[in-house]
Formats: C-alpha cells, structure tokens, sequence
C-alpha cells in the first residue's frame, strides 16, 4: 500500500465513523516537499466530510452491472466526484439535499449538531460543483442552469467497465481490492427493493459466505453464480429521487406549525358574511351555504382590498416551495431582479386563506384587476405565461412580493 496511508482517529472524524482504511486519497502519487520528503497529513484531514473515507479507485470489469444510485451514494460514498457519475446524477435531478438525505439513511453518521449538519451538506454541494465544472465546456456551471446532454437515456444505470477519474492520471497507484464485506464497514443500513441492484446482492452474498470475495474483481463470479439482477423503470435514478423529494416534502409539511392555519375552520358565519359585505354576490340564492364542518383548508371567501401599488404589504413568512433546491431558488430570483435592487423586508400579518400548498395561478384574487393585496399580486404573476413552466404556492407568497416590490418592471405588463 502507499507510504501515505493513514488511519483516522474516529474521535477526530468529522460526522462519521472511523474507517480502518487509507483514506480517499491514498491512490494518487504521493506529494512531496521541497526537500523531496513526503507532505505531512493535514491536521484538519479527518474533519472535513468524507475524507476520511476510501475513495475505492478501482477499475470495473466489463461485464453487465447495474448499480442504482442508492447503492452508489452509500456503499461508495466518494464516487460521485467522477465526472461521469456526477453527470448522470445531475442530469437525473439528485439535489445536494438528497444526496445527503439517502447517505445519512444508509450510513452512520456522528454529527454534533445541526450546523456540522449543514457543512456535510455544503460540501456535497461544493464537490457537485467543482465536478462538473471541470468539464471544459462548463466553466460557470451551476446546478439550476444545468442541461442534461443530447439524446440522455435517464433510464441507464449500467456501470460496466466503469474507470474513475484518477485511474486516468499519471501516477495512479492502484491499491488491492478489498474485501466486499468490507464495503458494510460504516453502514448501517442496506438499499432495499427497488434502491439495491447488482453490488447489494453482491454484498449480501459475500456476507453469508465463509470465504472472502473481492471488491471488485469477484463481481462477475457472484453475479454468474446469484444471477443479476432485474432492473425496471423503478430502480432508475429519477423515480428514485423523486420519491425521495416527495417523502421529503410529506416531512416537511408535517412539522410545519399549523396553529397560524387553525382559525380557517373556526371563522364564524356572521365573520365569513362580514367578508362577503363587499363584493357583488349575483343570483346569491343558488349558492350553497358554507358548511361550518369544512376541512380545515378549506377557503372562506376572500375580501377584496383595494391597496395602492405602492403601500407597503405585511406578511407571515413561510418556507420557500420543496419542488425547488434552495441553491434553485437562489439562482432564478436574480434572474427577475434588475441588477443592484435592494430586496426590501415585509412585516407579517394575517396568512393568505388558502392552503399553504395551493397553486397560485389557481387563486380568483389574480383576476381582479383592481386587487392591489400581496395575494393577487403574487397570484398575477403566477398567471403569467411565461411561469407555467413553475409551481409558485400560496406559501410563496411573502418571497414574490419581496421580489415583485424589487423588480417593478415585473409587473408593468400585468
């Protein structure tokens, strides 16, 4: 093995457990000081999120292996900084947020608080970035401008064959295969069902087994043996992901407090009838009386309030919508902004009546020309035909208005 191997104190790695291996750089050609000596190991190596872990830089035999993205995330945690598995995975619509989310699911993690939490996920979000602008043709790659290439088969799994960047370099030092129970090390959970293909049956193999097989190079002699595994639709990447981002939103909206939203049902008659006082009720007897028993986001009868354009809006601001990343969000905001606005602060007040997760260009206040309130704004805007592409919510409401209050032109041809 190389002189530069090393293996971490476990009290001193960063949200993970201690791997008894030799780090995920130990492959490269050892650097050296001036004087020819090698580089002493960075004090701060262990603390910083993965390094301690294998980067398992080993060349894949060519014969058919599908991995899913699960397995790839959890069994080979440093792979997604080759080039060719960040592409499919951004191409595939993996997030920063789900990438974490799927490691922390399958693999043991000893994080101190919340904030080295959000450092881990920065620094998947940073390795995303530096991959995939380290293609020639993307220098100034983000991930809300990424364009999956032409003719991309979302459907391709197979990693047969596969070589890792750094085989590619001069120097590389391709160290002995491991064993594959080895790849539990760490673990503490297995891909299951439709999330496992080829390497968790292959894993699962070796550990019933009491001889040892070899990552990789077994691979092929398990699977003749065991059989492959059957891929469908559903171990591809996206709907893997997307069932991630919607167990993520479930979560989500559970733990949203729901007390500003409780007085929706407990609005009396004589109060909705109050709000029906200003607007024109035609052919009123044909309607239907409010049931007092309606679900809980059920939506009363907006009061129409005619504000000036330029007053101010008081708002209770909500989280932003789920179906965008936050580096998404981030990204298409200054993208209506001109340059140099100021994005001003907006008070709270009572919430929109309608539920959090309502599609603004569904709300009848975007059709009231005179409607000057937050709600018919931010709801004119949905309208747009150019935002049907985009899922603005009801609880979206406080960031547009901010928005539409910096960019005025946005609103010039409403």
């Amino acid at each position: 093995m190389s002189t530069n191997d090393y293996s971490p104190d476990p009290r001193n790695t960063f949200g993970l457990v201690g791997y008894p291996s030799s780090g995920a750089y130990s492959h490269l050609p050892i650097r050296t000081t001036i004087t020819g000596e090698a580089t002493v190991q960075h004090p701060n190596a262990n603390k910083i999120f993965l390094r301690n872990l294998p980067g398992h830089c080993y060349t894949l035999p060519n014969v058919p292996l599908n991995f899913t993205i699960v397995e790839i995330i959890a069994f080979l945690p440093n792979w997604f900084k080759n080039r060719n598995i960040a592409l499919r995975f951004m191409s595939n619509h993996l997030t920063a947020n789900v990438h974490f989310k799927i490691f922390e699911e399958h693999r043991q993690c000893k994080f101190k608080d919340d904030n080295e939490r959000e450092k881990a996920k920065k620094t998947i979000t940073d390795e995303y970035r530096k991959t995939m602008r380290s293609f020639p043709q993307n220098r100034g790659w983000t991930k809300a401008k990424h364009t999956e290439p032409l003719g991309w088969d979302s459907k391709l799994i197979a990693m047969d064959g596969f070589i890792p960047d750094d085989a590619q370099l001069p120097g590389y030092n391709r160290l002995p295969s491991v064993p594959l129970r080895d790849l539990m090390i760490g673990m503490k959970k297995l891909p299951e069902g439709t999330k496992a293909g080829d390497l968790t049956q292959c894993v699962k193999f070796a550990l019933t087994r009491p001889e040892e097989f070899m990552f990789p190079d077994d691979l092929p002699r398990i699977l003749d043996h065991i059989g492959h595994t059957h891929a469908t639709i559903a171990h591809t990447d996206r709907p893997i992901v997307r069932a991630y981002v919607d167990q993520m939103r479930k979560r989500a909206d559970a733990k949203r407090p729901q007390r500003v939203w409780d007085g929706a049902e407990n609005i009396s008659r004589e109060s909705r009838e109050k709000m029906r006082g200003g607007i024109p009720q035609p052919r009123a007897h044909t309607h239907k009386t409010v049931d007092d028993k309606a679900p809980q986001y059920s939506t009363p009868p907006r009061q129409i309030v005619v504000t000036p354009r330029n007053s101010p809006m008081e708002y209770q601001p909500h989280s932003t919508a789920v179906d965008r990343s936050d580096e998404e969000m981030e990204a298409v905001l200054p993208s209506y902004v001109q340059e140099g606005a100021d994005i001003p602060t907006t008070p709270a007040s009572s919430p929109p009546p309608y539920h959090p997760r309502r599609l603004l260009r569904e709300c009848i206040e975007g059709h009231v020309a005179f409607d000057g309130s937050p709600l018919a704004r931010a709801a004119r805007f949905a309208q747009k035909p150019d935002q049907f592409s985009t899922e603005w919510h009801v609880e979206n409401v406080p960031m547009l208005v901010q928005l539409l209050d910096s960019a005025p032109h946005l609103e010039a041809g409403s």
